[in-house]
C-alpha cells in the first residue's frame, strides 16, 4: 500500500508529540505523505482543542515544515473541525468534519470521555434510551456536516466508540443510515478510522461495516486515516485496513497529493 494519513493530532491539540516528531516518524515507517489535522477551536469546550492564537502557529510551523521537509515527505495542512464548532479561520488543504458531542435540552454533551460518561448522557438526557439518544446524535451530525461542507466525513458513527449501542437494532440502523444518506448528497469521502482500534476500545474500525456497505454502494469513497494522537500509533491497523476496506467491496483507496485527491486501486 502507499502509507498515508490525513488524520493526526499535534501538541497543538490534544496530540502527545510535536509536528516533526510525527513527521520523523512517517518518514521511518515509509510514509509517502502526511496531513495535519489539529481539532479546531470549540468555543463552549477549549479543553482538547487547538487555541485562537495557536492556530496561526500551527499555520505557520506547517509551511516551515512544508518547505524543510520537501522531496522526503508531502506535507499537508488540514484541520478536524467539529461540526459545532467555529469553521476556520484559515484555508486549509483539507478539512475532516467530525462530530464529538450531542446538543441535548441546550448543552453539548462530549459523547467520547469514556464509557461512564457516555451513559450518564443517556441516562440524564435521553431518559436511559440508546435509540433516541442515537436519533439525535445522527439527525444533528446530518445538519452539522451539510453546514461545514467538509472535505471528508471523520469517524461517522463515534457513539459506537465504548460499545453500548445495539448497531444491529433496526431503530438505530435507521437513524444512522437516514443521516448517511443525507450526508453523501453533499458529501461522498468517508474516513475509515482505526483509532478506536489503537486504543483497544474496538476490533473494527469506524464506521461500522452497514454504513461502509451503503457508502459502497452508493458510489463513496473511503481514505484511511489512524486519528493518531502518538506517532508509534501513526499506521495502526493500515495494513489490515485496505484489506477491510476490499472485502466490503472498494477497489481504491482515496489519497490526498500536491494536485488533490487520487484514488489508489486496492
Amino acid at each position: 500500500m502507499i502509507k498515508s494519513n490525513l488524520h493526526t493530532h499535534s501538541t497543538y491539540s490534544d496530540g502527545k508529540n510535536t509536528l516533526e516528531e510525527m513527521i520523523e516518524t512517517a518518514i521511518e515507517k515509509g510514509f509517502v505523505s502526511l496531513g495535519f489535522s489539529d481539532h479546531g477551536y470549540t468555543d463552549f469546550d477549549t479543553s482538547y482543542c487547538i487555541s485562537r492564537e495557536g492556530e496561526l502557529e500551527y499555520r505557520r510551523e506547517l509551511i516551515g515544515l512544508k518547505e524543510k521537509y520537501r522531496g522526503q515527505l508531502d506535507i499537508f495542512s488540514g484541520i478536524e473541525m467539529d461540526c459545532f464548532g467555529d469553521a476556520p479561520d484559515y484555508d486549509y488543504d483539507y478539512t475532516i468534519g467530525s462530530v464529538h458531542y450531542v446538543k441535548a435540552n441546550g448543552a453539548y454533551h462530549t459523547i467520547d470521555l469514556g464509557r461512564d460518561s457516555q451513559r450518564a448522557i443517556v441516562e440524564e438526557q435521553f431518559g436511559g434510551s440508546f435509540n433516541d439518544m442515537a436519533k439525535a446524535f445522527y439527525e444533528q451530525a446530518a445538519e452539522a456536516v451539510i453546514l461545514r461542507k467538509p472535505d471528508i466525513v471523520g469517524h461517522f458513527d463515534l457513539i459506537t466508540k465504548y460499545s453500548l449501542f445495539d448497531t444491529e437494532d433496526p431503530v438505530y440502523r435507521d437513524a444512522a443510515l437516514s443521516a448517511l444518506r443525507e450526508v453523501m448528497k453533499h458529501c461522498t469521502l468517508f474516513e475509515v478510522n482505526t483509532g478506536a482500534i489503537a486504543r483497544g476500545l474496538r476490533t473494527n474500525p469506524y464506521p461500522d461495516d452497514f454504513l461502509l456497505r451503503e457508502i459502497q454502494q452508493r458510489g463513496g469513497r473511503v481514505i484511511l486515516g489512524s486519528d493518531c494522537h502518538y506517532r508509534e500509533k501513526l499506521d495502526v491497523w493500515f495494513t489490515e485496513g485496505v484489506q477491510y476496506i476490499r472485502s466490503l467491496g472498494f477497489k481504491s483507496i482515496s489519497r490526498l497529493t500536491p494536485s488533490g485527491f487520487v484514488e489508489d486501486t486496492i
